[in-house]
């Protein structure tokens, strides 16, 4: 994911949801992320905490690089429904809305 692509993401997403919330990435494809998106995402206060749903260990491995640069709480599983219940947990979110983007 480029920088430019965060943006708008995030963009959207403070569009739809209130402040602040957590991120959770499920891995469907393999895929890149700039390193100027995890500096984006330590700085952006809205953003509390980040799920992934990951498939691959070499997922796991290669996000897990970009934890120092984070600096927010980050949690890995192969389950979609542990990750969103761990962030309930951070979030206090009942993860129940009616978004359509759930």
């Amino acid at each position: 994911m480029s920088i430019d692509n965060h943006r708008k993401v995030t963009e959207t997403i403070s569009q739809h949801l209130e402040e602040p919330y957590g991120l959770i990435i499920d891995e469907v494809n393999k895929y890149s992320i700039d390193l100027q998106v995890f500096h984006s995402i330590r700085d952006d206060p809205a953003i509390l905490c980040i799920g992934v749903v990951c498939y691959r260990k070499s997922t796991k491995i290669a996000l897990s690089l970009g934890e120092s640069l984070i600096k927010k709480p980050i949690f890995y599983s192969d389950s979609l429904q542990e990750v969103k219940q761990w962030m309930k947990m951070q979030t206090g979110s009942s993860l129940n809305s009616p978004n359509k983007y759930e």
